[in-house]
C-alpha cells in the first residue's frame, strides 16, 4: 500500500462540522488493494487512538484530541455513503449496533462534489471492523468506484 499526507489546517470549507474553528486533522490518502487498505487504516488507527508524547509528556493531537481518538474518517463517493445508510438508515443502524459504535454521514455534496465523510465513532475494536466492512464490502459492490483502490 502507498500513503501519502497531508497536513495542516482546515477550516470551514473542509469541516463545516468545526464551525468555522481551525483543525488539526491529518488527511491519509491510502492506495492499494482492499486487505492493505485494511491493514494500513487500522495502523493508523492504531497511531491516533495512541499518539505519540511530546517533550513535555504532553499529546501532539491538539484541541479535542480525546474525542478525536475515538473516530475515523472516510471520504466515500456519495453511492458508497447511501450504500452505507441503505434504506430509511436501516444498514447504518445495523453496523450501529452490531459493532456498538455511532455512524454520521455529511450532507450530499457538503464538501466536495460526489464525495461525503463518513464518521466512525467508538472502541477501537468496533471502528476498524465498520471501515473492514465498508472498504471490503461497499467499495467493491459501488459500481461507481469499481476502480477506486484509494481510501
Amino acid at each position: 500500500a502507498v500513503v501519502s499526507t497531508q497536513s495542516g489546517h482546515y477550516g470551514r470549507e473542509f469541516y463545516p462540522e468545526r464551525s468555522g474553528q481551525m483543525s488539526y486533522e491529518r488527511i491519509v490518502l491510502i492506495t492499494g488493494p482492499p486487505d492493505k487498505l485494511v491493514q494500513v487504516a487500522e495502523f493508523i488507527h492504531t497511531l491516533v487512538r495512541n499518539p505519540p508524547q511530546g517533550r513535555g509528556g504532553e499529546s501532539d493531537m491538539g484541541l479535542d484530541s480525546g474525542r478525536r481518538q475515538q473516530q475515523m474518517k472516510l471520504i466515500v463517493t456519495n453511492t458508497t455513503a447511501g450504500m452505507i445508510i441503505g434504506k430509511r438508515g436501516e444498514t447504518v443502524r445495523s453496523l450501529n449496533d452490531q459493532y456498538d459504535v455511532r455512524i454520521q454521514a455529511s450532507q450530499k455534496d457538503d464538501l466536495v462534489m460526489g464525495e461525503r465523510v463518513i464518521t466512525v465513532y467508538g472502541a477501537q475494536d468496533g471502528v476498524n471492523k465498520v471501515v473492514e466492512y465498508i472498504i471490503k464490502e461497499k467499495f467493491r459492490e459501488d459500481p461507481t468506484s469499481s476502480s477506486i483502490t484509494n481510501l
